[in-house]
């Protein structure tokens, strides 16, 4: 159970936290038009899991000047949880209190981070949004021949692919000060040094419809299907994501020394609501 409200709170987060592409990026479908700004308000969640159900919900609060400057999260047992988002000079994004932890957040402006050098590549749609990611994986392997494990490098692909609407949160993550510090986030993706991008155009600018992550002998490790109810202004009212991990692979443990077959798929169902609020 407590694993089924982890997937519960992944999902929620990932709606809440996902983001888009670059403010300066003239490619108006990922950005919804002015004419039809919205605020989300309110996410409700169903999670279900064969005959197991459990509902989570969030609710986003904005001050005078739509910041956003609360998040307050509750499962289907009443308890909540709840962060206050502190803002500093220039309206910047600086802290987040959550259950009496401050996380302080200024220290991410400004810093680079070096994914050439951990494998990482990228590839991009005709929309500017990645498409394909390839990720590289150093764990151990047990070699059969010699019954020891050994250490490898392994490749993950995932592939992802988008519907034509732009991205339905751009506005309130705008609000919460998010997109401002991804834009100052810089990602070397080749040998030179110079050749820097930053954290925002590697994410996507229109609505995500399915992820597939396979290995390099093409077996699945999990795959994601979201399908999405929009509204006259090109919202979505409400979505489903229908999750899977694959089966047919090997799933090596080097933690716990074990060496498993995933005989079967498991799958797991979100449903999700959205609530906005308009701006006048």
């Amino acid at each position: 159970m407590k694993t089924r409200k982890i997937f519960g709170w992944f999902i929620l987060g990932a709606f809440l936290f996902a983001s888009c592409g670059e403010d300066s990026n003239d490619n108006t479908s990922g950005d919804v038009k002015d004419a039809n700004v919205a605020y989300l308000q309110q996410v409700d969640l169903v999670m279900t899991d064969g005959d197991y159900s459990e509902q989570m919900s969030a609710t986003l609060d904005y001050n005078v000047d739509t910041k956003l400057e609360k998040v307050t999260y509750k499962d289907s047992d009443g308890d909540l949880m709840s962060g206050e988002i502190n803002y500093g000079a220039e309206g910047r994004l600086s802290s987040i209190d959550m259950d009496g932890n401050t996380f302080q957040l200024g220290e991410f402006f400004g810093i680079e981070y070096d994914l050439f050098k951990e494998g990482v590549t990228i590839e991009y749609d005709e929309n500017k949004n990645p498409s394909k990611i390839v990720l590289e994986e150093e764990d151990e392997e047990w070699n059969e021949e010699t019954k020891e494990w050994e250490d490898v490098t392994y490749k993950m692909f995932a592939t992802i692919e988008y519907d034509e609407k732009p991205f339905f949160l751009y506005h309130t993550l705008k609000a919460s000060g998010i997109i401002d510090m991804m834009e100052s986030i810089n990602l070397l993706m080749t040998a030179v040094p110079s050749d820097m991008i930053t954290l925002n155009s590697l994410l996507p600018l229109n609505n995500i419809t399915n992820i597939t992550i396979e290995d390099e002998k093409g077996y699945l490790i999990a795959s994601a299907d979201i399908d999405y109810v929009y509204n006259a202004k090109d919202y979505p009212e409400s979505a489903k994501v229908t999750y899977t991990e694959g089966g047919d692979r090997y799933n090596v443990s080097p933690r716990f020394n074990v060496l498993k077959r995933m005989s079967s798929n498991y799958s797991m169902e979100f449903n999700l609501n959205f609530k906005y609020l308009e701006e006048k």
